[in-house]
């Protein structure tokens, strides 16, 4: 028979009654009772932080990916708003770059759409048909609103450029902001591969796809779902 003493020293020594840590002589035990070991703990601390710095990494990478891309810049001048790409050729001595977009205000009553400009440079009235809905189309790596029928929108300042199909240099250069003398002209499959050419298909539901291309490279194509009226004589327009 064992004495009491004797009993305690047996307990002190059973190793089901306790499990130490044998590295810092701690006892890793969860609330419920089960026991893990300093190196599975260890591994799952580590594996967490790793997780959150990739994802920490990558988010900064996105948005600076982001800021690159949508790096577009914003100027007033002479009554116009105008958005530009930032890293583009800038366009001396103005403060812009091409490419750019003009922003013009406008009115919509019941009589039409008339624009705003104070430059007097652009100002015309057009049907609300020719305008909206607005379809959405390509600025750099964006896509903006635009007018439903740019062809004919065009054709109410440039009047003398859209009555017929030609590749030919416009009258004011709008990659150096300057008027041109002697505009040049050229068969339009001379260009092909040079300049980009957008070309517009029509389908029997009423939609539209259109197609961008380089030479015979297809640099996108897009399908809207709407009614558009075809300007063009089916070969191609000049996408400058």
């Amino acid at each position: 028979m064992l004495t009491e003493d004797q009993r305690q020293i047996v307990k002190d020594e059973d190793p089901t009654t306790k499990v130490q840590d044998q590295r810092t002589g701690s006892h890793p035990e969860r609330q419920d009772g089960q026991v893990i070991s300093r190196e599975v703990q260890d591994e799952k601390d580590r594996t967490s932080t790793q997780g959150t710095t990739r994802k920490d990494e990558a988010a900064t990478r996105h948005r600076e990916w982001e800021r690159a891309r949508y790096n577009i810049s914003y100027v007033i001048t002479g009554g116009l708003h105008k958005l530009y790409w930032s890293p583009g050729k800038k366009i001396k001595p103005y403060s812009w770059a091409w490419p750019f977009i003009d922003i013009i205000a406008y009115n919509n009553s019941k009589e039409g759409f008339r624009n705003i400009d104070l430059s007097k440079g652009h100002q015309f009235k057009a049907k609300t048909d020719l305008v909206y809905p607005l379809h959405m189309r390509p600025f750099g790596p964006v896509w903006v609103p635009a007018p439903r029928d740019p062809w004919r929108m065009m054709g109410l300042t440039y009047k003398k450029g859209t009555r017929e199909f030609l590749c030919s240099e416009p009258h004011y250069d709008h990659i150096r902001e300057r008027g041109r003398k002697g505009a040049k002209k050229n068969a339009c499959e001379d260009l092909h591969g040079d300049d980009r050419f957008v070309y517009r298909e029509p389908k029997l539901d009423g939609a539209l796809i259109e197609t961008l291309k380089l030479g015979d490279e297809t640099l996108y194509s897009i399908e809207y779902d709407m009614r558009m009226l075809i300007r063009t004589n089916g070969r191609g327009h000049r996408d400058n």
